[in-house]
């Protein structure tokens, strides 16, 4: 695989970040686009076009060869550790070499804070911890916020990325911080590997972040899951989010610090701080339909978010957010879900719901132990059991 000098450009307004990439499925260009008032905050350094081609070239077998600069630290890693880590989650990756035109140790480190913001509760619960409060030291308090499109809005696509940050907007500029949205056709190399965003999520996110390297010195990844998960899952899972806090700092440079926050906390405990959040009573947006902006209501993260404020007796400040008469009247049907107990934010909420001396219907607890749910049980840890052998990351 060949990636060539990476250029910025001005395009209608844009600033387009692009490289070329050719390998043994044809040559096809690569860019991400910025808004041009913050063209300022871009990189030119072939960082970015690295970590996104790496698991591709890693699923080809094919040695990367780049006529650019990156950084010495992120070299080595990448070079060696990195590939291990990601043969691990993703069997099917090869070790490849990574040859690039020149390596440099990168002197000046900007003084910025960023990080990205959808609307959710782990992007909330990042706000909270690192804006809202007034003891976080300014080193890291947040300075920008990142709305980017790599894939995470699938059958949506570029509709739904501007739907969304559209949404979001308002909020932001209440706030005071700008917002930068960063288009990209990056979901296209990807698909063309067949590599899900679930299994590649971390890096096409960190793709993004080094391209602002001239003015950011911090990005801050919104973790999903508590450490103790690391522990609890099997060795190979095909998602990389379980892996944010091992996998993120790895891919710092000398000028860019990367690290995930928030895995002290169970998804539980950061829902019930972001509910002491008064903006997230309007805004927040934890959907997983990709066919809106906003909530839906009944999608299963829709619904373990309002099971869980409802349990803490919370649920009816974000009447805003949600259509809570719909919720009241479907919630029954969800009850038996988090019962199953194989999903780890679905045992939390049942931890959740024990301590809070919330006691489940007894229909609930009998559908939960039918035939059918039993089933489910059984498929699920059946595959939970023997995922280690599988193609984990590939597209059926």
């Amino acid at each position: 695989m060949k990636i060539s000098h990476p250029v910025l450009v001005e395009e209608d307004g844009l600033v387009k970040y692009k490289v070329t990439i050719e390998s043994s499925l044809g040559s096809q260009i690569l860019w991400y686009s910025v808004d041009k008032e913050f063209g300022n905050l871009l990189s030119d350094h072939a960082d970015t076009a690295v970590v996104a081609a790496l698991i591709p070239a890693m699923k080809l077998g094919e040695d990367i060869e780049i006529d650019g600069t990156i950084s010495e630290k992120l070299y080595y890693v990448l070079s060696s550790a990195y590939q291990g880590l990601l043969k691990d989650i993703i069997p099917t990756l090869k070790t490849i070499r990574i040859k690039p035109q020149s390596i440099e140790i990168y002197k000046t480190k900007s003084t910025g804070v960023m990080t990205g913001f959808s609307g959710g509760i782990d992007a909330f619960h990042t706000l909270n911890r690192h804006f809202y409060q007034d003891h976080i030291p300014n080193s890291l308090r947040i300075t920008h916020l990142l709305f980017n499109n790599v894939g995470s809005h699938s059958s949506g696509g570029e509709r739904l990325f501007r739907a969304r940050y559209n949404r979001l907007l308002p909020l932001t500029e209440k706030l005071g911080l700008p917002y930068v949205p960063v288009n990209s056709n990056l979901e296209e190399l990807y698909r063309s590997v067949q590599i899900t965003f679930r299994a590649s999520s971390v890096l096409r996110n960190a793709s993004v972040a080094l391209l602002f390297q001239e003015g950011i010195g911090k990005y801050l990844f919104s973790s999903g899951y508590k450490y103790i998960e690391l522990n609890r899952q099997p060795n190979v899972t095909g998602n990389l989010s379980y892996w944010e806090a091992i996998a993120t700092p790895f891919l710092s440079t000398e000028t860019m610090e990367m690290f995930s926050v928030g895995h002290e906390y169970t998804r539980v405990e950061k829902t019930l701080q972001v509910s002491e959040v008064e903006d997230s009573y309007k805004w927040l947006d934890i959907c997983s339909t990709n066919k809106l902006a906003g909530n839906c209501g009944q999608c299963k993260k829709c619904l373990q978010t309002q099971f869980t404020l409802d349990i803490a007796g919370k649920l009816d400040r974000y009447k805003s957010a949600f259509d809570l008469d719909r919720y009241y009247k479907i919630r029954h049907n969800y009850f038996p879900e988090p019962l199953l107990r194989d999903d780890p934010f679905r045992r939390e909420i049942v931890d959740f719901a024990e301590a809070q001396g919330f006691k489940f219907p007894l229909r609930a607890k009998m559908l939960a132990n039918t035939p059918y749910f039993l089933e489910l049980r059984d498929v699920a840890r059946w595959i939970r059991d023997r995922v280690k052998g599988q193609k984990v990351g590939e597209k059926k």
